[in-house]
């Protein structure tokens, strides 16, 4: 696979795994399911912030590599990914910036393509 190919992998399941609202927060790499904070690849995590999401879906698909996909959601953010995703968003924005990221990286493979 092509570091392209990992981050358009990793940024599809990061942005499954914070589909729904409940599995989505603010102010924690991740969250239990009490609300306290745990590590993103720990099995009691229950819901991620953006970077966290990513760092989950990274490790879960056995990709330690992570920076593209990071980068693709940064270029759309135009900030930090943590301090974008705890800036009063509300979760529609934070899906609206992964699917940006996905569609920016999925027309760079397509270029590659031809």
């Amino acid at each position: 696979m092509t570091e392209d190919e990992v981050a358009l992998e990793v940024l599809r399941k990061a942005r499954e795994l914070i589909s729904q609202e409940s599995a989505w927060t603010q102010g924690a790499f991740a969250r239990d399911a009490n609300g306290k904070p745990c590590g993103m690849t720990s099995d009691s995590a229950v819901c991620w912030c953006a970077g966290g999401a990513l760092i989950a879906a990274a490790h879960v698909l056995g990709h330690p590599e992570k920076n593209k996909a990071w980068n693709a959601l940064q270029t759309y953010m135009g900030c930090s990914v943590i301090g974008w995703n705890d800036q009063r968003r509300k979760h529609r924005s934070i899906l609206q910036a992964f699917d940006r990221a996905i569609k920016l990286v999925s027309s760079k493979l397509e270029r590659s393509d031809d």
